[in-house]
């Protein structure tokens, strides 16, 4: 699309209270990236409603993921409240209690 047409069409977006968007190469507009499709569905549905037909497409992403293992005699580990302050810092960050062998 003519960059021309993608800035008239962010204007209108930005008008109508849509703030989150990237115009990418060949000025494609991105409307975001969500975690799940009804979320993505419900976004694609607003800007239908605005007279537009995006395009959902589902996009694949490869990340690394790191495991840390504590193993630590019981008086030693953190208390409770002690992981619950720690997780609510780290959100991507899962605690998993496994007994040992």
């Amino acid at each position: 699309m003519p960059r021309a047409r993608a800035n008239a069409i962010v204007e209108e977006l930005s008008a109508r209270g849509v703030e989150d968007y990237f115009v990418g190469r060949q000025n494609i507009i991105s409307l975001g990236v969500f975690s799940d499709r009804a979320t993505a569905e419900r976004r694609r549905e607003q800007i239908e409603a605005y007279g537009y037909t995006p395009e959902l497409e589902q996009r694949f992403r490869t990340t690394s993921l790191y495991w840390l293992d504590l193993k630590a005699p019981e008086p030693d580990l953190p208390t409770e409240a002690q992981w619950n302050d720690w997780l609510s810092q780290y959100p991507d960050v899962r605690r998993e209690v496994k007994p040992c062998p």
